[in-house]
């Protein structure tokens, strides 16, 4: 059938904005040592690619807000109780002020620097951060809820403007509170106040954020010399703590940005011989760009193997050696893991960090390699991490074994369980757990296969360490 110009040129501006096209005349496409078959290529694949992006709202944030249960306390009346700094909305407890309160017995699980922020508006997760109050009604409806506060809190975050968020808790049920990075304040210099608001108006001119307060620019907490007590300079770095003023605009148009530069990062990168472009390795939450690996549908298979081992994620550490973007560690937070530690390569972590931050994950820290037989793991844990119990650590080993070995790192992380994946075209899985047992005493506790997205099929199992 022939096929006219126009249609050509129709195809060739939807394949111009699509980061992926297979080499028909190849059968196949290469990333790296492996390849996906022509037959996994179905419409669904196109359709998403030329559809484009969700609604962000229904699909972020990824990460599974923390539950905290205080007993016997009233953390609001607490609060009210103490001389805390605080504004309108919420009180703020510096790093030791947490660890002197009710809520201090979890303060350890976090890094060193981190303080909490306690909302006064009692809500729980899913409520307005706002306080209602006269003259606010219009900024609450606009504003975000704290779900999606902690989005664009990472948002602010990675544009320079606040300090890092490192989770969002709801405490027995009704009261939101975000773990942030404590920055110790030292002398303003002139200018500073005036250089931040710039910055916030730059990313409000530029389409991407709301200014949603009642008040305006002439606010206080925008003018000299402080920003009414909401700017802070730690060395040389300049925070504005209170960006809850802000919601997110075009921010699915901002997903997509991060999906495409983070694809230059990820292993596999395969060559487009008429686009010259790289495709995706994973899919990017919120993004409908298509891509070989689907860390959601991935993550089903060991659904099912973890439940068949009677093993769950909630409250885990998982050490997610080969993150590559870090999706897997994603999916790990989104099933209530506390905390995901990363190892890849330095160009993998740089887009690692900005692609976990946009779709609201927060509980994570990585390390940049290179790393091999000489890597010594736990050393390179965080503080907070390294008095994680065996029966609290597991290790996700994806499809990373064919390009590391077993690393002999393995033997000092506490971890009892592994997860597991092969590659396509690896010999019997009873191999594999051989070499493994040269390092530490395992055994198999269930095993299948996985095939995701474009990806051919591949051994995948849950290991116990014994020992």
């Amino acid at each position: 059938m022939a096929v006219s110009a126009s249609t050509r040129r129709k195809v060739r501006t939807v394949l111009s904005n699509v980061p992926w096209l297979f080499n028909l005349a190849r059968g196949s496409v290469r990333f790296g040592r492996e390849s996906i078959a022509l037959g996994k290529l179905t419409y669904g694949h196109l359709a998403s690619a030329i559809s484009g992006s969700s609604e962000w709202q229904s699909v972020l944030p990824v990460q599974r807000p923390s539950k905290v249960s205080v007993q016997g306390a009233d953390i609001i009346a607490w609060c009210r109780s103490q001389d805390l700094a605080q504004g309108h909305d919420a009180w703020y407890l510096s790093p030791s002020q947490w660890e002197a309160s009710p809520l201090g017995f979890f303060r350890s699980r976090y890094p060193s620097n981190a303080g909490i922020k306690v909302a006064k508006n009692e809500a729980g997760v899913e409520g307005a951060y706002m306080v209602a109050s006269a003259g606010r009604a219009m900024a609450q409806k606009r504003a975000h809820n704290h779900l999606h506060q902690s989005v664009a809190w990472n948002f602010f975050h990675l544009n320079g403007v606040a300090p890092r968020l490192y989770d969002l808790l709801e405490i027995n049920g009704r009261t939101a509170a975000y773990v942030v990075e404590h920055l110790e304040a030292e002398p303003l210099h002139p200018g500073d106040c005036q250089e931040m608001v710039g910055r916030l108006k730059g990313l409000v001119e530029k389409g991407r954020a709301e200014f949603v307060s009642s008040y305006g620019w002439e606010n206080a907490d925008f003018q000299e010399p402080d920003c009414n007590g909401n700017l802070i300079r730690s060395g040389d770095r300049l925070a504005y703590v209170d960006i809850h003023n802000f919601a997110l605009r075009n921010y699915d148009k901002t997903l997509r940005e991060v999906a495409l530069a983070a694809s230059s990062a990820s292993h596999f990168g395969g060559q487009s011989g008429v686009l010259g472009g790289k495709f995706l390795y994973q899919e990017v939450p919120g993004v409908k760009l298509p891509a070989k690996r689907s860390p959601s549908s991935r993550m089903r298979t060991y659904d099912k193997l973890l439940a068949e081992a009677g093993i769950s994620l909630e409250g885990k550490v998982m050490f997610d050696i080969g993150c590559n973007l870090g999706l897997m560690g994603a999916e790990y937070l989104r099933r209530g893991a506390h905390w995901v530690h990363g190892w890849d390569m330095p160009y993998a972590i740089d887009g690692a960090y900005s692609t976990l931050m946009s779709i609201g994950c927060t509980r994570f820290s990585q390390t940049a390699g290179p790393f091999g037989p000489e890597t010594r793991l736990f050393e390179q844990l965080p503080e907070h991490l390294k008095a994680t119990r065996p029966e609290d650590g597991i290790v996700s080993y994806l499809a990373i074994r064919g390009h590391v070995n077993w690393l002999p790192g393995l033997r000092e992380l506490p971890w009892r369980y592994m997860i597991y994946e092969g590659h396509q075209n690896d010999e019997e899985l009873s191999v594999y757990l051989d070499q493994l047992q040269q390092l530490v005493p395992v055994r198999l506790v269930t095993s299948g296969s996985v095939s995701d997205a474009l990806s051919a099929s591949r051994d995948s199992a849950i290991i116990e360490r014994l020992a």
